[in-house]
């Protein structure tokens, strides 16, 4: 590993297996999630000729619950060639670029178009208004690196919101690296450079 990577982060691992049900058994009753990133699961099963027989209202707050389900079936069914883990990633790749596309995305985003960093720097208000509980805080460590800490991010943080970050980074036509330590089911850092 690089000497620039800290002590104690890893590059992503893939083997997991499917613990949805470990989460679910731990997660928050009250959390929610804005319906955009529920549907894009569905959007993307469709576009694959894959039907997920759900559809959901963009600004709506769904349980918490019913996008870790969705999830796990649309990682299953969409990429039934992969391991768990790097479907998650894979559907986690998906969602800035139609989350930066939507009415919320654009708005919140604007003044960052394609400036990765400037995307780091609004992650924690983005996460703010479209899912709970969640704390993404991101801290720059040098010109073209952050440490992000994501605390009580129930959505398969070490996967699916890699996969996220992953996808910011081809969405703003960066190339880069992201590396984790899992400190729990729903807290991880990353460490991101580019």
């Amino acid at each position: 590993m690089s000497a620039d990577v800290p002590q104690g982060f890893a590059a992503p691992s893939f083997e997991a297996e499917d613990d949805t049900d470990v989460r679910l058994a731990q997660l928050p009753r009250d959390g929610w999630v804005r319906g955009m990133f529920m549907q894009e699961v569905v959007d993307e099963a469709r576009s694959r000729g894959v039907l997920l027989n759900h559809d959901f209202t963009a600004f709506h707050k769904y349980p918490l619950s019913e996008f870790l389900r969705l999830l796990q079936e649309g990682a299953k069914r969409i990429f039934p060639d992969r391991s768990f883990s790097r479907a998650l990633y894979s559907l986690g790749s998906l969602s800035y670029p139609n989350f930066a596309k939507s009415m919320a995305g654009r708005a919140l985003f604007a003044v960052a178009g394609t400036d990765f960093r400037r995307v780091l720097e609004l992650a924690g208000r983005g996460y703010a208004v479209t899912v709970h509980p969640g704390d993404v805080s991101v801290r720059f460590v040098g010109e073209r690196s952050a440490r992000v800490h994501m605390r009580h991010i129930w959505a398969f943080p070490a996967t699916y919101q890699v996969g996220v970050l992953s996808g910011a980074m081809r969405a703003t036509n960066v190339q880069g690296d992201v590396f984790i330590r899992e400190n729990g089911l729903d807290d991880v850092e990353l460490f991101i450079r580019w």
